[in-house]
């Protein structure tokens, strides 16, 4: 017997272990096709192209020494080294891939190394042969449990069906009591007014006194002065019984006094006969808001040299804008001091100033000149 055929006689175990674990089933058919063991054109079912090539290398030499060469290329290094170990090293081998150590033990040239071969193929068959016994066992216990499985979980999925209808219908439920309770709440509040409701009305009744009576103490006040004054209302002017009345209509305030213009024979107050100083705002009323308070006696005089009466606020308005608002409807013009004031004071005073027409003016610089300075613009 030849040296290179002796694996595939010696056991057809051999041959089989080695053909199913170094051929794929397109090389299977290739090997069959190429060796006239299957026809072009055909398909035939694996297991019998594995017959036919497990037959024919019995017999076919030329078939043996192609899957000889084959093999030898593809584990050279494995046989190489299994050639120049001795058998009690070849035994203590252990590989993760069995075909190389299988080949190469069955292409040894000596007797025990080839015994310990075909009892590695037969090993390998037996421990196959009891996984796929074993497999199927487990198989059989894996279905059975995944049937089982599978019966849970069509349950679950019932019993979740079910909640959720019942979710389902208490949400609607829930929506229909909160309607009903929204109607009730309607009813009931339809019926009488709430109590904040009454507070915040009572809370406006006493500010509108307060105003009303603050109104009338004002034109008390100008009723007084006009009469300290010498001087008779105008016919337009409505007298003082009708000046609360009038005070009521849009864009006219209350507070506001009419001006007050001197004889032409009286003189300017600290002038003497002899005058001849320029007062272009003569018998007007001008207001500083903000501004240095100690830089006040300063704002007055320039006021007065210009021929007007001067009034003044320092434009706090935590306690209240009564005070700044009358002050604002009794002058003719405004002069509102930007650098050293509030924001809530310029919004009191911008919304006085519109629904009275006055005259405003911003002045960003706190100095006496730019205050004379704005005051002669206006003027001119």
């Amino acid at each position: 017997m030849r040296q290179w055929n002796h694996p595939w006689y010696a056991d057809c175990l051999s041959v089989v272990s080695i053909l199913a674990m170094s051929q794929g089933t397109k090389n299977l058919r290739k090997l069959a096709r190429q060796f006239g063991l299957l026809e072009e054109g055909t398909e035939a079912d694996t297991v019998e192209v594995f017959v036919r090539l497990h037959e024919a290398c019995h017999q076919d030499m030329d078939l043996v020494k192609a899957i000889a060469r084959d093999l030898d290329d593809r584990f050279r290094s494995t046989v190489a080294r299994v050639r120049s170990m001795h058998l009690k090293d070849i035994k203590e081998l252990e590989m993760s891939l069995p075909l190389p150590l299988l080949w190469a033990v069955l292409r040894d040239c000596r007797a025990e190394v080839r015994s310990h071969g075909r009892h590695l193929v037969h090993g390998l068959l037996l421990d196959a042969l009891r996984g796929a016994r074993e497999g199927k066992g487990k198989e059989r216990d894996l279905s059975e449990a995944v049937r089982s499985l599978e019966a849970q979980a069509a349950a679950w999925k019932r019993e979740v069906a079910d909640l959720k209808r019942e979710l389902r219908e208490k949400c609607a439920e829930n929506e229909r009591l909160k309607n009903q309770l929204i109607v009730r709440e309607c009813r009931r509040e339809s019926g009488r007014p709430e109590e904040s409701g009454k507070g915040r009305l009572t809370r406006e009744v006493r500010k509108l006194r307060h105003d009303l009576e603050g109104h009338r103490q004002r034109i008390k006040e100008l009723e007084r002065i006009l009469a300290d004054s010498g001087t008779l209302l105008p016919e337009k002017v409505a007298p003082a019984a009708s000046l609360e009345a009038a005070g009521e209509r849009k864009g006219i305030c209350i507070f506001q006094r009419p001006r007050i213009v001197p004889a032409d024979k009286e003189l300017c107050a600290g002038k003497k006969s002899d005058c001849c100083r320029d007062c272009p705002l003569d018998g007007l009323r001008v207001a500083v808001v903000g501004g240095l308070s100690r830089m006040q006696p300063e704002y007055r005089e320039i006021v007065r040299q210009l021929g007007a009466e001067p009034l003044f606020h320092d434009g706090e308005v935590r306690n209240g804008s009564y005070k700044l608002k009358s002050l604002v409807c009794g002058a003719d013009i405004v002069v509102f001091i930007t650098s050293v004031n509030s924001h809530g004071a310029l919004s009191v005073v911008r919304a006085v100033c519109k629904k009275t027409g006055k005259k405003f003016m911003a002045l960003k610089e706190t100095g006496s000149e730019s205050l004379e300075k704005i005051l002669r613009n206006c003027a001119a």
